[in-house]
């Protein structure tokens, strides 16, 4: 009788710790799906439909700068934005080879262009032969065939519209570039992007009441080193003073939830502003602390942010694999992160069309942030966190001296995991402060669970309770983790 009561048991266990991975695995899953596409009935349909005709349209070949394609797709854009009623500003600028040198070696590699040739001239030359090569500027001619032209200067147009109003404050700037690589059409890179800002722009166009001037900025040449965004700002000096936000809509992956893959370091207002909008992009201020330290994302917003504005990106996590190739096409393009990408630019500009950005810029804030729920972000100050590790240790120490008083301290395996957080906390308190959520509440919960452990029931839910939690918080992180670091890297 023993033995089969000991076997229910442990089957109950078992059970129990089953459901809890589940719930907890599957809840963890749901953030890291973009949302369902609005239905016929929907207020958003037209709009959704109107995005997804101009990405089939607009990203039916490949289109680098300088090709004829691009002025083709140049031609498009800018018929969907005068037809709207709106001027679209045609800003051309010319590099020459020299200048080119500067933007993209000096100024971004920190050595000079005769220094970077001592390092990579051997290999170009191997690869293009060296009676075609002789020097950096040959490198740059073969490598962008389209981009150089006759004179050996390069051209380049960005297309920018401006939404303003004479009672606003404050300004944001929402950037996309409309060129792809010479492999691909593009459609997720970054078509999508260009088109959700389209009708973003759309919603907003007989807007005379705006309380912050909202910028467009499509930027051409960014598959070539960001040049168009370089550009830009090169030409604009003035615009740093005026814009409060920028926001870099550059897709990239094909599915997928859209997450913030970089982010202006004291992020703790942009996070809050975005938070504000009702735009739910995945938030994982631990995500952007590994991006940027293997250096996994450089599309334009590297140049805002190398220039000193507050500025914050979105890209799409899946299938990245498929970017830069013939693959990233409408056809293939998950339509749910098409809706998900328009969804997060409406709420932000509905936002920042009714609502002053004027004191982004005043915040100093460092901070954390990460996904708790599908649909719910939490934010808190670095400061925050760091109190939460400690209060975390702090009672997790309480209740191990407790057992030590009573001479109850027995070494097992909760007992190990518990010891084993404590440190784990403490040392990315110290070293990932961005991270320190994800062994710091899980040991508040589990510590907490002790407490209750006098009363079975209790003690039952609270383990379920702390179980399901500990997967929620972890499950996204696994996600990016793969998706924008293990499989890029291996694939």
């Amino acid at each position: 009788m023993r033995k089969i009561q000991f076997n229910k048991l442990l089957l109950i266990r078992l059970l129990l710790i089953t459901i809890t991975v589940i719930i907890g695995i599957g809840l963890g899953l749901w953030q890291t799906l973009p949302p369902n596409p609005p239905g016929l009935n929907s207020q958003y349909y037209p709009i959704y439909k109107k995005m997804l005709s101009n990405i089939e349209k607009f990203a039916v070949e490949p289109r680098p700068s300088g090709s004829t394609e691009i002025e083709k797709t140049r031609g498009q854009i800018i018929a969907e934005i005068e037809g709207m009623g709106l001027t679209p500003i045609i800003d051309e600028h010319v590099y020459t080879l020299s200048e080119l040198a500067d933007l993209m070696i000096s100024k971004r590699d920190g050595v000079t262009p005769e220094e970077w040739w001592e390092e990579a001239g051997n290999f170009y030359q191997e690869i293009y032969g060296s009676d075609k090569i002789n020097d950096v500027y040959d490198c740059f001619a073969m490598d962008w065939p389209f981009l150089v032209n006759e004179d050996g200067n390069i051209n380049l147009r960005n297309i920018l519209v401006k939404l303003e109003s004479p009672g606003a404050d404050s300004a944001i700037l929402f950037v996309s570039h409309y060129d792809s690589v010479p492999e691909s059409p593009g459609a997720s890179d970054n078509m999508l992007g260009v088109c959700s800002g389209l009708e973003a722009m759309r919603s907003q166009a007989n807007n005379t009441d705006l309380k912050t001037n909202i910028y467009f900025l499509f930027t051409d040449a960014e598959e070539n080193g960001l040049l168009g965004a370089y550009a830009f700002i090169t030409a604009y000096p003035k615009m740093k003073e005026k814009i409060d936000v920028v926001v870099s809509m550059d897709m990239g992956g094909v599915s997928g939830v859209v997450l913030s893959d970089r982010m202006s370091p004291k992020a703790y207002s942009l996070v809050q502003m975005v938070l504000k909008s009702g735009a739910r992009p995945l938030l994982s201020s631990l995500a952007i602390t590994v991006v940027e330290t293997f250096n996994l994302s450089r599309g334009d917003i590297m140049a805002f942010l190398d220039s000193g504005y507050n500025a914050i990106s979105l890209g799409a996590t899946g299938e990245k694999e498929k970017n830069h190739g013939p693959t990233d096409t409408y056809e293939n393009m998950n339509k749910a992160t098409a809706w998900h990408s328009l969804q997060i630019v409406l709420a932000l500009t509905d936002y920042s069309a009714n609502n002053s950005l004027a004191k982004i810029n005043d915040s100093s804030l460092e901070s954390v942030y990460f996904p708790f729920f599908p649909g719910c972000n939490i934010l808190m100050t670095a400061f925050s966190a760091c109190i939460l590790s400690v209060l975390a240790c702090i009672l997790a120490l309480i209740w191990a001296m407790f057992l030590i008083k009573r001479r109850q301290f027995i070494f097992s395996f909760f007992v190990i995991i518990m010891c084993l957080l404590i440190i784990l906390t403490i040392t990315s308190t110290i070293f990932i402060i961005s991270g320190s959520y994800l062994f710091s509440i899980p040991l508040l919960v589990m510590t907490i669970t002790v407490f209750f452990n006098k009363w079975k029931t209790v003690y039952i839910a609270a383990s379920i309770i702390s179980g399901i939690i500990v997967f929620l918080l972890w499950t996204p992180v696994v996600y990016l983790v793969f998706e924008v670091i293990i499989k890029p890297l291996v694939i």
